[in-house]
């Protein structure tokens, strides 16, 4: 064991450790280390215990705990972290205790927790959790889990956002409290201004957005994607090369089994960059 508690330590520089090979348990909680660069644990594949609980931790890299095929518990508590990674947690088949309470996590990735096959206790409560559509694969996970037999104690998390699920924790919640089957706008398109031969982009992000076709249109007609210049993203429409002929009214179409939303309008301005001096718009 190495215990480097209340060192004021700052960074731990990849490969720092990696001649502890034999290294079992390492203590790095309360210090101040604010992030967390792949590398930093290399060579400590016998690791079982890593304390890093109540430091300053806002960012960790992706791979950072990858190699540490034999941990067993990780202590990631009151830091302020705000992102995990799909890629963070894998390879850690053997951990059975993650502790991540008390951070600033909004999201977690859908197959996060994936690779922690024999997890048995997990604390993501005191969090800013945004339980929307995009987090119900959690909620799936830990009823999974509460009905294989683990006490419901043993997972803890809770929603933040949206002010009406504050409080409420996703060992309680069913898919129906999500209302992920009915159509609505998370985020609609706004006005652009845009030089000539510039990019555009409207955004058009969709809750339920599962099984839904999205049309765009112009003036009321549907936009040709087989222009080059057009490219549909899962969170709205990118018009490359803008000219005078993009100039119009837009709007985002969905559509879902019986049902169809229209967004609001939004218009594309098309600043002229000539002649020099003057500032021209087209709307």
């Amino acid at each position: 064991m190495i215990d480097l508690r209340f060192s004021r330590i700052k960074d731990i520089e990849p490969k720092t450790l990696a001649h502890l090979t034999e290294l079992d348990t390492l203590l790095l909680n309360n210090n101040n280390i604010n992030d967390l660069k792949n590398g930093a644990f290399a060579n400590l594949s016998k690791l079982r215990l890593l304390y890093l609980y109540k430091n300053k931790i806002e960012n960790i890299e992706s791979r950072v705990f990858n190699n540490l095929t034999s941990l067993e518990q990780l202590y990631l508590h009151f830091n302020k972290i705000h992102k995990l990674n799909v890629e963070m947690f894998q390879g850690l088949t053997k951990l059975e205790r993650l502790f991540l309470h008390n951070n600033r996590i909004r999201k977690i990735p859908p197959g996060t927790f994936d690779s922690l096959t024999s997890l048995a206790r997990l604390r993501l409560d005191s969090n800013l959790l945004t339980c929307d559509c995009d987090i119900l694969w959690l909620v799936n996970v830990l009823k999974k889990s509460h009905n294989s037999g683990e006490e419901s104690g043993q997972f803890a998390a809770e929603c933040q956002f949206p002010i009406e699920m504050s409080g409420k924790s996703l060992m309680n919640m069913t898919e129906n409290d999500f209302h992920c089957n009915e159509l609505r706008f998370k985020e609609e398109p706004n006005d652009v201004t845009v030089s000539f031969g510039g990019s555009a982009f409207f955004t058009c992000k969709v809750e339920g957005s599962q099984n839904v076709k999205t049309i765009w249109t112009r003036d009321n007609n549907e936009i040709d994607m087989s222009d080059s210049r057009y490219s549909m993203t899962n969170d709205g429409l990118m018009i490359k090369s803008a000219s005078l002929k993009d100039v119009g009214t837009y709007e985002c179409m969905v559509k879902k089994e019986n049902v169809e939303l229209k967004s609001r309008p939004a218009k594309i301005i098309l600043e002229s960059n000539a002649p020099a001096g003057c500032k021209c718009f087209f709307s």
